[in-house]
This record gives C-alpha cells, structure tokens and sequence, in this order.
C-alpha cells in the first residue's frame, strides 16, 4: 500500500514541474514532459554536466544518448549519470514524469563508484527496471529527502540528506550487480567481453591515449586483432570509437563556450591547433570556429 501510494502521489502531483533545492551541490526535480532542462539547464548539446544524477523514469518513456550510448527507460525504469558525461541528446513522450537527483560528489562518497565492474555495466546497460522489492526503498527516500529540505531551520538537514543519499547509491549499486545482465556478462562471447572491456578503457583515456596500440596493451592483444574483435561485437573498428569520443568531447567543448580552440586542442592532446582543427573538419566537414557559431551546420 506505502509502494502505491508514493508513486500515485508523485504522478497526481507532478501537473507541473518542481525542484527542491538544497544548495548549490544538491538539487531535486520532479519533471513533467521535456526533462532536459532539468538534467542540463539551458544548454546546447552534447553537453558534459558537472553533477551527478539519478533520474527515475515515472511514467511514458525517456530516451538519453550518453557517452555514445542510448539510454531507453520507461515505466519505473532508473539510471545513474556519472560526473563528466557527456549527454548528446534527450527525447521523452508527451506524458513522460521523472524525478531527477542531482549531486556534487561530495553527497556521496564511497569506493564502489570506482569500481570498474559497476562502470562498465553502466556504460553497456546505462539503465535498469526498479525490481518491485526495492521500489518501495527508493520511492521512500526521495519523499524524504524532499520533505527534508523543506523543512525550515534545521541546521543538520544537509547531513540528513547525505545519509539518505548514501542509502540510496548503495541500494541502487547492489540491484545493478545482482541485475541479469550482470550475471550473463561471463557469458557473452569473446568478441562481446573483449568489446567491453575496450570501451571502458576507451571511455577512461580518450583523451590523452589516441593510438589503438595503447587499448591493445592494456587487453594484451595486438591492435589488428582487437580492432577485428571490436568490429565483430559493435560494427565499428576500434579507432573509429576513439575517434567518436574525441569528436563527442570536442563539441561538448566548443559549445561550452568557455575555452579557446588551443585549450581544447591542449585538453584532448592533440599536437598542436592546427592538428585539432583538420582533425575536426574531416569527421564534420567544417572549422571548430564555424562549429561553435553554428552547431547545426
């Protein structure tokens, strides 16, 4: 009954968008219909947030390109969005509702954020169904947290709201490693798990590793071979996913409008300006200048 209650709430009164808020570090929204302000703010995408964010998909469907990746959830679906990545683009239905958590690190400490398992899950399956033992849990803490911050002068709201939070991750963390997608990953075929592997190390050392020779090391295969195994698995040959991530991460930059085309080129360690600049031109047709100016060219 507790289960039914929370949600039919938060569906009959999310008519209109809300944010609770904390401070600058720690933030709630409940959306109705585009949730992209709310995970973005005004921003062009792609996009890198700075925050990390839990985001519960309510009601309708939600469709999150992240990282090179699409994110599909629907009816009591949740994912978690680390700090740095990069969201390409956002869609949702006309009766989509969310409820988005968004954190600076510092709500929440703990080592399995590192742990390499959990991040390549979240890089392959980027979201997953609130199994219906654990609804009742996270529906709870959110109502919580939110009846938390409202509450006027308490001088310890913002360690109340840690703890909650750190619940919350831990709770969220187990059901990926116990998810079935999990357990199947011994499974998956050499190509698949070689694939995997790739990418994550792929999504950690873009920017300043550039060679397929430094990805094949690391995995103890030759660069042909582990460029055919990544063809096998995903269709595309392994410099070409170095290489969508370096262009991903170059656009997030650009539009950011916050530094010069030197530090960007600096950033993702190109050789010089002018290698950044063919670099660019060749994977979009046009300059990063021209690119910033207008990004739909």
């Amino acid at each position: 009954m507790l289960v039914k209650f929370l949600y039919l709430h938060y569906l009959y009164t999310m008519k209109e968008n809300k944010r609770y808020q904390l401070d600058e570090g720690f933030c709630i929204c409940e959306s109705w219909g585009d949730c992209q302000k709310a995970l973005t703010g005004d921003t062009h995408l792609p996009h890198q947030i700075q925050q990390n964010a839990i985001l519960i998909c309510l009601q309708g469907e939600i469709t999150i390109g992240m990282n090179l990746h699409s994110c599909c959830l629907r009816q009591l679906d949740m994912t978690f969005i680390p700090e740095k990545t990069i969201i390409e683009d956002i869609s949702c239905s006309t009766d989509a509702q969310t409820i988005i958590c968004i954190f600076n690190k510092g709500y929440y400490e703990d080592d399995s954020i590192d742990n390499s398992l959990v991040r390549q899950q979240l890089l392959i399956t980027p979201s997953y169904h609130i199994q219906d033992d654990a609804i009742e849990e996270i529906l709870t803490l959110f109502h919580l947290i939110e009846r938390k911050i409202e509450e006027p002068d308490n001088l310890y709201k913002e360690k109340a709201v840690k703890g909650y939070i750190q619940v919350l991750m831990s709770s969220g963390y187990n059901s990926m490693r116990q998810s079935s997608a999990l357990r199947n990953q011994a499974q998956a075929s050499r190509s698949q798990q070689v694939f995997q592997q790739f990418l994550l190390l792929v999504h950690q050392h873009y920017r300043q590793e550039h060679s397929i020779s430094f990805y094949a090391d690391k995995i103890c295969l030759t660069p042909k071979y582990l460029s055919q195994l990544v063809m096998q698995a995903s269709g595309q040959l392994a410099g070409e996913w170095i290489n969508r991530y370096l262009m991903l991460d170059a656009k997030a930059l650009l539009l950011d409008q916050k530094h010069t085309i030197m530090e960007i080129s600096e950033s993702l360690c190109f050789s010089s300006p002018s290698a950044f600049i063919a670099f660019f031109k060749k994977h979009t047709g046009t300059t990063p200048k021209k690119y910033m100016m207008n990004p739909n060219l």
